[in-house]
């Protein structure tokens, strides 16, 4: 446990960039209606394919 908190405090900034980078994602993908096509058309040409 005290090593996940030492791992957790060594690499914070990381993880917080990691966050506001998917929040920063989720946002325009949602609020934009072509990027909200975009994504859709790509998830479904990943999942067609596989």
């Amino acid at each position: 446990m005290r090593n996940l908190w030492i791992f957790l405090s060594r690499y914070n900034a990381f993880f917080f960039f990691i966050v506001f980078f998917a929040i920063g994602i989720i946002l325009t993908v949602r609020n934009n209606a072509y990027q909200r096509s975009v994504t859709l058309n790509s998830t479904n040409a990943v999942v067609g394919s596989a």
